[in-house]
Order: structure tokens, then sequence, then C-alpha cells
């Protein structure tokens, strides 16, 4: 099939190009014709008319020379001069037309010059003859003859060249257009041809190509349309085709048609699949002539019908097999007509109903056999026959042996007539379901057995057909034992359910008494933590005191164990508290932003001083991390703190190194939310773990030795806690360890990225690659700083010991390529960084690099010592970036007047570095105004305030303030909507603003956020936070920094005999005195100045909070709460703090009846703390003036 497509395709391409070669001629003939008459004819006009151009141009320039001569000739001529005359002849006769040249005196008529040119005299001579005159005056004349044959032989070149340049032209336009028209006419139409001759062979698979830009590809475009819409019927036809073909294979029926002499001329294949006839024994011959099980009469009468050309539906035929099996078909016809009206055969179906056949002779036996099943079933049945609406019930010998009824008593009767229903309305019921067709239509009643006794009987009925008629089967079933045996059943259960029911009774109390007894062990825990937290701060501020009191050296050991003791004890209550929480579910994460150097740096701090003593090394290794995250900074490092403090424990020499970096989850450090899985690692070189130990840790109380709670202490608390708050966040724990290897604990989190700005490069003139030389003898430690290095653009090298240090520096000095800063550790071995620090002054290589040392232990060295010894700065370790960054300010720019980390460590004094700093301090409250304005002014920074956000929104746009503090709930234009429109001011789109407020729960923060606040800084203030986060925030936000002010410059204030008067305030008080005048050990009078402005503030508040009690005024109350909640923390008057924060929260629940009681008891606590102030001040003044009247007596 594919060889013969193939030769077609060939020979429709042959023929193809024979049109196109025979149409290629004709063209090619046609513009040789049409080239070659024009171009004859012009070659015979030229022709004709040559003698005649010549003949014109030869008299022109005869004309032109007779002219020229006789002007030539004239002085020559009358001055006589033969020479002359003869030269101007003969130079004009050289030119090959001249014949010759004669000059003629006028007075005696002879030749006065005579010339012969070279022309030939044989051909046709032209002459002329011009007088020459003198002044008027005829002296003579020039005769010119000139032949005619150079201008012909001219005119035929000219000629010959223009039937050449015809010629040239010719052949290239003929070219041309034979090329457009191949391209533009002739490929086309043989392509059409070719196209023409597929579609009249039915090849419609091959599209016609077409170019709309002339008229063949507008008709080429109309075939290709038109073999598409051709290609689409034949597929059509080819679909139903196909369909046909497998509807006749699929179908139970099958197609034939007749002649007008009802010979079969088709039968459809289905035949032989259906009926297992041969067709070809059926073609060609009439129904009547084959073997039938028809009558002679029923075939002459199907005969008579088909003359007739009648149609006929289900003529039934009989035929048998070869295999001696005889089939029955079914045929129906309709007679075929022509046009005209002529009779044409017929046209029919037939099907195969042998089945059918067999199933009318089972069904017969199967009645029969229903029949005998009937009478026969153990099941009682009835059969009621459906007959014009009357029924007649027939009952089998099983229904009679259950009901005891006898035949002859119920034959031709229905049940409700001899009373076998005992409820007419369930026989109604049973009636309706059966003719309505329910689904499930089996139901259960009371029937009547002849003796009387009353049967419990499920019934169900069928429609069925048997004996030809449509009748209903209904079924009997006994169900009288088995309904007593479920009532038996029911009863049993009633009891079990008894049972259970005081069983869960049982349970239920089981659970309250558990819950009671949790809710017990809550509320013990919440009171122990007060009544030992309330102690343990007097015991822990009272030893601090005691011990800057106190010069004897043995009491202050003694008070340095107590206070050890006492934090020890405060760090047991802490876990335990959390671990309560843990388990209670109550433990609440605080997503904020927060600086990783800043977290580490305070676990560091907190270990250091027991580090130090153990002469351990600790090493932090931030691994490039952000420098802000955002998370529960607090609680990651509450678990460093944990592995940093038991590697100090179980460490008795070496390093602890704590490093941080970014580990891949799903091939990327960083998920699509922006989060990093952070990993923070605590390695040690301590005692080391075995596996079984190590299979114990993070349970609660355990830990890897019984023996290591009698030699090292603690309460295994700790591992146990940072599991829980690791999984809380998202995380996990883990452990590596050997026996006398160390160990390393670990903790990965997921924490966020967040935006802030980076620590700020060197200044651009720092010299650039400037090289550092790194010494240590831990490579844990040089390594880290060495990337730091790297990381400001510096080039740095290592060196592991003092004396390789002095070799790196004098090599370096060799080469050129000197150090300009050294990083020395202080106790290395061998050679310290002391020692180092001599020997590298001693080397005779200039310029000498600038030391700085590097320990972990701050040497009891003053500036002045640390420059005698060769350094010119100090720096702590932990080394972190922006320790380091300082440190190299501090000695590459001494002016920058950076301060020194390790030297200064208070936030309030680091603070004066930015005193020029404008800070806004919004607060409607005067109490707190009060607080936070001493806070904010003792730390040396300039601050305006402002009593709500309308007036904080005036001074914002008449001043631009570096910071602003901004209360939430207050008065016309609450903190949240004053932020958002203070960041609508051009000035204010990266001022941090830093809310302050007593709500600190996460949502509210996110609020905070949302409206534009940077941070949050929670009342009551606690000074230190309160200056950690102003510092941070000044940092970030790029505030000049001044020099540091001397500590002398800032002065101190005078203690306070706190135990010289009587406050007049027992033990049981609303404000906790001992703890206030702690906090104001050094500002008595202004604790005496809030008081007072709490007295002013508050005097009309109890007659306020009355009136909202009395209406059920929940706003009102609401707004007190929430101005008494900062006042109650910073007067230290917890109980105020804590009713407060209750009320303004069953306010959010909207728990009026709870409300209402916290009401009244605010009302009762700010009664009492009104009293107790005005007493506390009373005695105050009584003091102070007996003071006076002492001094002055003295005096």
């Amino acid at each position: 099939m594919n060889r013969s497509r193939s030769s077609e395709s060939g020979r429709n391409a042959g023929g193809g190009g024979r049109w196109s070669g025979s149409l290629q001629f004709v063209v090619l003939v046609a513009v040789v014709l049409a080239f070659l008459i024009p171009s004859l004819a012009f070659f015979a006009v030229q022709s004709l008319s040559l003698e005649q151009r010549a003949r014109a141009a030869l008299e022109s320039d005869l004309r032109r020379h007779a002219r020229v001569l006789s002007a030539a000739l004239r002085t020559p001529l009358w001055e006589l001069a033969h020479g002359n005359a003869e030269a101007i002849v003969r130079a004009t006769a050289n030119d090959e037309r001249f014949v010759s040249i004669s000059v003629v005196e006028e007075t005696n008529r002879q030749s006065f010059a005579s010339v012969d040119g070279p022309a030939d005299r044989d051909a046709l001579i032209v002459g002329r003859e011009e007088f020459i005159e003198y002044d008027g005056k005829r002296i003579g004349r020039v005769l010119v003859r000139m032949s005619l044959a150079p201008y012909l032989a001219e005119d035929q070149r000219r000629l010959r060249e223009s039937v050449l340049h015809l010629a040239l032209v010719f052949s290239v336009s003929s070219s041309v257009i034979v090329l457009i028209l191949r391209r533009r006419v002739i490929r086309p139409l043989a392509r059409l041809a070719q196209s023409t001759r597929r579609i009249a062979e039915q090849d419609l698979t091959t599209p016609i190509p077409f170019d709309e830009r002339d008229e063949l590809g507008r008709v080429a475009k109309a075939m290709e349309g038109m073999r598409q819409r051709l290609l689409e019927a034949f597929d059509d036809l080819k679909h139903k085709n196909a369909v046909l073909e497998s509807l006749n294979e699929l179908s139970s029926d099958w197609i034939w048609e007749e002649d007008e002499d009802f010979r079969p001329t088709y039968i459809s294949p289905g035949m032989e699949r259906l009926v297992g006839l041969d067709k070809r024994t059926l073609l060609g011959k009439p129904p009547w002539e084959h073997g039938s099980s028809l009558t002679d009469p029923e075939l002459a009468a199907h005969r008579a019908l088909r003359v007739a050309h009648q149609p006929f539906r289900d003529f039934e035929l009989s035929h048998v097999l070869p295999s001696g099996e005889r089939v029955y078909i079914s045929v129906s016809g309709h007679p075929v007509f022509s046009s005209d009206g002529r009779f044409c055969g017929y046209r029919g179906t037939g099907k195969n109903i042998t089945e059918r056949k067999r199933w009318e002779a089972a069904l017969l036996n199967s009645e029969a056999r229903f029949e005998s099943l009937f009478e026969l079933s153990p099941v009682a049945l009835s059969v009621t026959p459906e007959a014009g609406g009357s029924w007649t019930t027939h009952w089998n010998e099983a229904w009679f042996r259950n009901f005891g009824y006898a035949p002859e008593a119920v034959q031709g009767r229905g049940g409700d007539e001899f009373g076998l229903w005992v409820n007419s309305e369930d026989r109604a019921r049973y009636g309706r379901s059966v003719l309505e067709s329910t689904p499930e239509n089996r139901l259960e009643v009371q029937m009547r057995r002849a003796d009387g006794t009353i049967r419990q009987v499920s019934v169900f009925g069928r429609f069925i057909v048997a004996g030809g008629e449509r009748q209903l089967l209904t079924v009997y079933d006994d169900v009288t034992e088995s309904r007593l045996a479920e009532q038996a059943i029911r009863a049993l259960n009633a009891s079990l359910e008894s049972r259970i029911e005081q069983r869960t009774a049982e349970l239920a109390a089981a659970k309250l008494a558990a819950e009671e007894a949790n809710l017990a062990k809550s509320t013990f825990l919440a009171n122990m933590s007060h009544e030992i937290r309330t102690p343990m701060n007097a015991i822990i501020g009272l030893t601090h005191l005691l011990r800057r009191e106190i010069g004897d050296a043995r009491p202050l050991v003694r008070l340095g164990k107590i206070e050890n003791a006492a934090h020890h004890l405060l760090g047991i209550i802490n876990d335990v508290l959390d671990l309560s929480k843990i388990e209670a579910g109550k433990l609440n994460l605080e997503q904020r932003d927060f600086s990783v150097e800043r977290m580490l740096l305070g676990v560091a701090d907190m270990v250091r001083d027991k580090a130090v003593a153990k002469d351990l090394e600790l090493i932090v290794d931030t691994d490039h991390l952000p420098p802000m995250l955002h998370g529960d900074g607090n609680r990651v490092g509450q678990i460093l703190l944990n592995y940093v403090s038991n590697a100090v424990k179980f460490t008795e020499r070496g390093r602890i190194l704590v490093r941080c970096r970014m580990v891949e989850a799903d091939g990327s450090t960083v998920t699509a939310d922006d989060t990093l899985r952070i990993r923070f690692e605590v390695s040690d070189t301590g005692i080391g773990m075995s596996r079984e130990q190590q299979s114990r840790l993070f349970e609660v109380f355990e830990q890897a030795d019984v023996s290591t709670t009698r030699k090292y202490g603690g309460t295994g608390l700790g591992l146990a806690i940072s599991k829980r708050l690791a999984e809380i966040m998202g995380g996990q724990v883990g452990c590596a360890s050997a026996p006398g290897e160390g160990s390393a604990f670990w903790l990965e989190v997921p924490l966020q990225r967040c935006d802030e700005t980076p620590w700020p490069s060197l200044p651009e003139d720092i010299e650039y690659n400037l090289r550092v030389l790194v010494v240590d003898d831990l490579e844990e430690a040089r390594e880290p700083m060495r990337e730091m290095l790297l990381s400001l653009g510096l080039e740095a090298d290592t060196a592991a010991s003092g004396e390789a240090a002095v070799q790196a520096v004098q090599r370096a000095a060799e080469r050129g390529r000197p150090y300009r800063l050294v990083l020395l550790d202080w106790r290395m071995p061998g050679m310290d960084g002391f020692a180092t620090a001599c020997r590298l002054g001693e080397l005779a290589v200039g310029p000498r690099p600038t030391l700085v040392l590097v320990s972990a232990v701050a040497p009891d060295l003053t500036r002045e010592a640390l420059s005698a010894a060769g350094f010119a700065g100090f720096l702590a370790k932990p080394v972190t970036p922006s320790a380091l960054y300082d440190a190299l300010l501090e000695v590459l720019r001494p002016d920058t007047g950076v301060y020194d980390r390790s030297r200064v460590t208070d936030d309030e004094a680091a603070l004066a570095e930015y005193r020029q700093a404008a800070l806004l301090l919004v607060e409607d409250n005067p109490v707190n105004q009060e607080v936070a304005k001493d806070l904010l002014s003792a730390a040396g920074l300039s601050v305006d305030t402002a009593a709500d956000g309308v007036e904080a929104l005036e001074m914002a746009a008449q001043r631009t303030y570096q910071l602003i503090l901004m209360d939430i709930q207050m008065p016309r234009l609450d903190g949240l909507e004053a932020t958002r429109r203070i960041r609508q001011l051009p000035q204010y789109a990266s001022v941090p603003i830093l809310a302050m407020t007593a709500n600190a729960f996460a949502a509210d923060r996110e609020r905070y956020l949302a409206a534009g606040m940077n941070d949050h800084v929670p009342k009551p203030v606690d000074p230190e936070e309160l200056y950690a986060v102003l510092l941070r925030w000044l940092r970030l936000s790029g505030v000049e920094r001044l020099p540091p002010i001397a500590p002398e410059a800032r002065g101190v204030a005078p203690a306070v005999d706190r135990e010289g008067g009587d406050s007049g305030v027992g033990a049981d008080t609303v404000i906790d005195w001992p703890a206030l005048e702690a906090r104001f050990a050094d500002r008595l009078d202004f604790a005496a100045k809030l008081l007072r402005s709490a007295l002013d503030y508050y005097a009309d508040t109890p007659a306020e909070l009355e009136r909202c009690i009395a209406v059920g005024d929940l706003a009102g109350i609401g707004r007190v709460a929430h101005g008494l909640k900062s006042t109650g923390g910073n007067l230290m008057a917890r109980r105020l703090r804590d009713t407060a924060r209750q009320t303004d929260l069953e306010i959010r629940n909207n728990n009026a009846d709870e409300v209402l009681r916290l009401a009244g008891e605010l009302h009762g606590l700010l009664d009492a703390l009104l009293a107790e102030s005005r007493r506390w001040l009373a005695a105050r003044d009584v003091n102070e003036r007996t003071t006076e009247s002492s001094e002055e007596k003295q005096s």
C-alpha cells in the first residue's frame, strides 16, 4: 500500500514537472517574442534613416569648420602669409573626414593655399564654400570638401552598440521576468495543478501551500479551505462508517437488503456472528426457498405481503445449522422505491430470537416449578393475583400449619374477613406500602391464629409475574419468640447502662478531684513562688548592699556564698515554675525582634565569673548570622544559658565554644516565608558522657549519673525544660558526647529574618585590605576573629603562639608587607600576650604594628598601664562583631570617641553618648510621665513630654525627634492612631517609635507593629530594659555619638539611710515600701514627688470608680484599670497592679460580673494606696524637719 502510494506520488510529481516545464517554455517564448519584435522594428527604422542622419551631421560639421577656417585665415590672407595659412589649413585637413581644403584670393582668383585630406575620395563628397572678409571687404574664399563615409561608419557603429545594449537588456530582463514568473506564477500554478490532481485522486492529507499576496495565493487559499472541508467530510464519513461497523459488530441485530426479485444482495457481518449461518448460503435466494418452520399458508401469506410491496415486522423463521442446532430469526423490512416510484427491493433488520424462545419455554417450566415450590415451602406464603381490582388469596401448606386454619374456612376469603388481622390499620398500612412500591415494605403486625392467640408476625410483600399475570407474593414470619428474647436483652442492657452511668459518675468525680488537685498545685506553686521570691529578693538585694558596705575579706567571702546560694535557689524556683507552665500548656512564646549578639553576650556575662574562676576560655562564633532575628530570644537564651552553665560545671580545663550557624531545610537555608533554621551548639572539653548516660538526658529530674548530683549539684530540670521549650518553638535539641572527650549540646529552632540596619562598615579613610594578625593558641578562637576581620574588608592572618606571631611579624616586615594591627591573646602557653608584646617591641622593624590585648579576663590595668606594656587597646572575650568593630575604631581612629566595651558595660552610661539626641515622651498619666522622664534624664538624654496623641502630633510637626516613646491608651488620640499620623510626616519615616504600655500580649504587640511602631517597652518600666532598648534603637537609627562622659563627671547621689525613719506603715500594706525605697535609693525626693503626683491625679478616682460600679460602666472601669496597671508597677503596689491587669483582662473577655467584683477590690486598694502615701509623706516631712533642727542646733 505504501509503495503504490509512493509511486502514485512520484507520477503526480513527474506530471507536475512536465507541466511546469512546458509552461516555462511557453512563457520563455512569449518573453523572447515580446522583446525580439520591437527590437527588429527598431533596427529597421534605424537602418533606413542611417544615411540621412550621417548627411545631416556632415553638413553641420562642414558649416562649422568652414566658418572656423574663414575666421582663422582672415589675418594670414590679408597679410599674405602663405606659411601661416598653409599651417592652419593643414592642421584642419588632418582629420580623416576631410577630402581637401582650398583657399583662393578674391582679387586674382588664384589658389593661396590648398591641402588634401586623408578621406576616401571614392565615397560621397560634400563641399562648402565660405567667404573670407577683412574690415568688411571680401578678400578671399575657402572651399571645404568632406567625405560622408566616416559619418556612415560612425552611425553604423553606434547602431551596432545599441543593438548589443538591447540584447543585453533583453537577456537580463528576460531572466528576471522568467524568474519572477517561475516564482510567482509557474510554481504556484504547478503546485495548484499537483494539489488538484491529489484531491481528484482522494489524497486529502497533504496541505496546499498558499500566499495571500496575489490572486494565485487567494485561489490556493480557497482550494486549501476546500481541501480541509473535504478532509473533514471524509473523516466524518470514515467516523460514521466506523461507528456503523462497530454498531454492526456490537448490535444484537443485523442489516440486510434485497433486490426487486427478493434476492438478498447484502447481509451485514453481524448475522454470521449472531446466528452462525454463512451469509453466502443466503445471498441470491428468496427467503421462501430456504427451510423454515412455518406452514405453507404462513409462507404464502408472507410472500403475498412482499409481492404487494408492504412493510412487515417480526416475521419469524427458523433454520437448522450444520451442527444440528435450530436457531430462530425475527426479521423486519420496509420496501424501497426509487425517485420515479419504481420498486427497488427491501431493506430491513434481523435479530436472533433463539434465546427468547428458550426463555419462553423455560418460563413455562418455571411456573410449574413455582407451583411446586410454593406448596412445599416451609415458610408461610400466600399469593394474591391482581385481576380487575379484586383479590383472591391462595395459601400454602406451611401457612395453614402455622396459623391453624382449615383450608375450607379461608378459601375464597380475604384475611380481614376471617379475623386474621388484629388491627385493621395494619392491614391498610401494609396494602399502601405494597401498592406504593415502598423500597422497604416489611412490616411487623399482630395476627390472630385459629385458636385465638395473638402472634407477632413480620410480613413482607412483592409483586411477581406467575402464570402470565401479576401476583402479590406475601411472606409471613412469626417473630414472637424473637421479640420476647429482645425484651430480655433490653432489660439486661438497661441494667448494664445503669452500672455504666454509676461508673461514669465515679470517673467524673475522680477527674474533678484530679483537676481540683491540679488547680491546687498551680495555686500552691504560684503562692509559693510569690512567698519565696519576696524573701529571696530581700536576701539578694541586702547581700549586694552589704558587700558594698563591708570591707573585711572574710565576711565578703561568706556574703558571696550566700548570694551564690540565693541565685542558685532562685534558678531552681524558676525552673520548677517553667516546668509547671509547660505541663499546664500555659507557656506563651514572645515573638519579637532580638539581637543575636546581645543575647549571646547576656549568656556569656552570666557564666563569665565561673568560667574565669576555672580558667576556661569562652568562645562565641556567630558564623555570619543576621545580627537581628525574630522570635522568642529570651527562651533561646534560656536554653543556651542552661547548655553553657552545664558546660562550665562539667569542664575543668580547656574551652567552651558557642557556635551559631544556619542549616539547610529541604535544600535551602531560607523558606518561602523568610524563616531561617538556626543551629546553636555549645561544645566543651569536659568529662563527657557514655551512650547509656545520654539516653537519660532531657527527662524531668534526670541526670547522667546519680553521682553527678552529689558532685556537681543540680536538679535535672534544665535539660528537660530546654527540650520542652524547643518543641514549643518548633525546634529540637540533641547531644553528642563521649567519655573523656567532652560534649556538644545543640538546639535547632526556626527563626525569622527581620529587616534591620546592618552593622556599619569601617570609615573610608581606613586603609582597605589593612593587614591584621590574630594570635591565639585556640583555633576555635582564632578562626572566628579572622572571619570577622575579613567581613570588614581587612586582610587577616593567624598565629597559634607568641613565638609564631613574632616570626610572622618579622617576615611580613622583611617582605615589605608589614602588619598594621596585631590582636594578641593574653593567656597562652609558653610566651603569653605581655611577653609577646615585649618581644615585638624589641624587633628592629618599622613601622611597628599596633597591639590590642585580647582576653576573657580583663586585667586590672589602667589605660596608661596597657600603653606602657605596648598595647593600644583591650578587647574582651568572647569576641563579637560589634565589640571587634569598636576596638578597631578605637585603635585606628581614636578621634571617633568609640567607648570601650570591655570597661563600659552599663547601658545607662552608654546612653550618655547620645545625649544630644532629642526624645519625645508621650504619656497621659502624670505619675508614669514623671517616672519615665526621670529615668531618661538620669541617663543624660534630652526629653520633651506630651500628654496625649494630639499634643504629640503637634510637637512632632514642629521639631524632629530622634526617638519617640508612645503610650497606647490616651484621651483625644490614642497611641496607635498618633503613630500612624506621625509616620505620614516625611521626617518620621524611619524614626524609631517605641510602645510603652502594660498590655504585653502577643496580639497587642502585633497591633503595635502594624501601626508603625518598632518595639515595645512593658510597664512597669524596668530601667535596665528601657536603657537596653533605647541604646539598641539609637544605634540602629544612626544617631551621632559623642565622647563618653567620665564617671566622675556624672556624679553619684549620696546614699539615704532608709532605716532612720518610720514610715508609719505596717507590713500588710498595698505599697511594698522597702522595694520602693530600694528602687529610688538615691532619689527619694523623686519618689516623694511621684507619690504627691499620684495623690493629685487620683484624688477623684475613687468616686469615679464608685459611679462606674453603680451604673455598670465597664468602659469607664477599663480606663481606670489601664492607668492603675502602670501606676501600681511604678509605685511598687503589686496587688493594685495585678488586680488592674486582671480587670483589664476580664473586660476583654466581656465578663461583666467578674469586672464589677474586681472593680470593688480596685476601689479598696486605691483608697489604701492614697492613705499610705499620705502617711509616708507626712512621716518623711517630720523626719526632714527633725533633721534640719538637729543640724541647726549643731551649727
